[in-house]
């Protein structure tokens, strides 16, 4: 994915402008890496609000202590609390039941240019319209009977034997067995970056998604 849009963020004492040119996620996994890109030009508050959990710059809930946390990236050590051979693989639970988000939900955000057409669509897990938080799941077939239901927000671009591995696993009622984790999350960005130091500050940005995607530079 290559984006021309320029975005904007003021943070401190420095104003700067960037223009991402490709952002892509790299899951670690106890069976392997897979790699996938985010499409943040489609649907950015989808991948705003993943790429702010997995760095930690976005606030949530700790299901155990009910205390808010931020700064600690959400992802790293959760693990595919559901795999279903041939069809998906999800994550991002963690209670790692099946139930579990960050505590608080966002909304539906479709592409028709993001149909569930293939394998490797990276997509929101949910229970219902604008129920999304943290759980995502990864397609291992076309399922077109998520579009306008899941939000897809990416593909795997490498490592698809990766997730066919996990998806392999031994499983009861869906679940591993043997837990599968998710090490960590890495995100990586391309960018065109240009610092404007004198530029007014400005507190709360202008740009969400910039706030998170600045620690990966």
């Amino acid at each position: 994915m290559r984006i021309s849009r320029n975005h904007f963020f003021r943070r401190g004492e420095r104003a700067a402008s960037f223009r991402v040119e490709q952002c892509d996620k790299h899951f670690e996994t106890s069976l392997g890496t897979f790699t996938a890109q985010l499409e943040w030009k489609l649907v950015p508050k989808t991948v705003e609000n993943f790429i702010g959990l997995a760095q930690g710059t976005k606030e949530w809930k700790d299901p155990k202590t009910g205390q808010m946390i931020k700064g600690r990236p959400f992802y790293d050590g959760l693990i595919f609390h559901r795999v279903v051979n041939g069809t998906l693989i999800q994550s991002g639970d963690p209670t790692g039941e099946g139930m579990g988000g960050p505590g608080y939900v966002i909304p539906d955000e479709f592409s028709p240019q993001l149909p569930h057409d293939r394998s490797g669509m990276l997509s929101m897990g949910n229970r219902g319209p604008n129920s999304g938080g943290s759980q995502f799941f990864v397609t291992l077939t076309a399922l077109p009977e998520l579009n306008r239901v899941h939000s897809a927000f990416g593909q795997v671009i490498r490592g698809m034997d990766v997730v066919r591995k996990i998806a392999s696993v031994k499983t009861k009622n869906e679940k591993p067995v043997t837990p599968v984790l998710l090490k960590s999350v890495r995100i990586e960005v391309v960018p065109f970056v240009v610092c404007q130091p004198e530029s007014p500050l400005i507190d709360d940005g202008l740009c969400d998604l910039c706030a998170h995607l600045l620690p990966a530079l």
